[in-house]
């Protein structure tokens, strides 16, 4: 059996986390590295959107995982930071697709 690498990511507009973890042949986990994409609140959300994608995008060909798990929106009073959450959840997805890795969403 093959040590197994997956991406786990914790989105926002502002500040999506990441970290890396490998489990090896005996079912031990150990992080890789852990990180957090930080965008500017000044700027416009479509390239701060772009930012995050790129940089997982990066992640993902560096890393190469087999699986991306990406934390699922946690419905809040602020409605407009729920859809920017789901925005990146959803762009994290579409980094993973066209890199042809698995993705889950998970709940937080």
């Amino acid at each position: 059996m093959k040590a197994h690498r997956a991406i786990g990511i914790d989105p926002g507009l502002a500040n999506t986390g990441y970290a890396i973890v490998t489990r090896n042949r005996r079912g031990q986990f150990r992080i890789l590295e852990s990180g957090c994409i930080t965008t500017d609140k000044h700027t416009e959300t479509p390239k701060r959107l772009l930012e995050i994608y790129t940089g997982i995008t990066e992640l993902l060909h560096h890393h190469t995982p087999d699986l991306l798990s990406v934390e699922r929106v946690f419905w809040n009073r602020n409605i407009t930071s729920a859809m920017s959450t789901a925005a990146v959840m959803h762009i994290c997805q579409l980094a993973a697709e066209q890199a042809g890795i698995t993705s889950r969403q998970v709940t937080p």
